[in-house]
């Protein structure tokens, strides 16, 4: 939670050190990744379980469906971190993403 915007935007991000600091983001080592999609498919193959991406076409197209949602809850959750009053705002959000969940 950040009170000031400011200080994620103009100091935190750009002092990550990675190639394209945003949230969330993976570090690995030297290796870094701020897209929620490609964290979750890093996670799955790094740590051999990469069955978790789909068997055949239609497990594919689910899993990317279901990224499809989980991107959108994070980008919602995301916003919480930049809201002044997260405690109450949060409320809102998890009432609206509550059947997805």
């Amino acid at each position: 939670y950040y009170t000031n915007t400011e200080q994620w935007f103009k100091e935190d991000r750009n002092n990550l050190g990675i190639d394209f600091p945003n949230l969330p983001y993976l570090l690995d080592g030297r290796y870094s990744i701020t897209d929620p999609n490609a964290i979750q498919k890093y996670i799955c193959e790094k740590w051999g379980n990469d069955s978790l991406l789909g068997k055949n076409l239609e497990d594919n197209a689910l899993l990317e469906s279901f990224l499809s949602v989980f991107v959108e809850i994070a980008g919602a959750v995301k916003g919480l971190y930049f809201h002044k009053d997260h405690e109450t705002a949060k409320v809102g959000v998890f009432e609206k993403y509550k059947g997805k969940l």
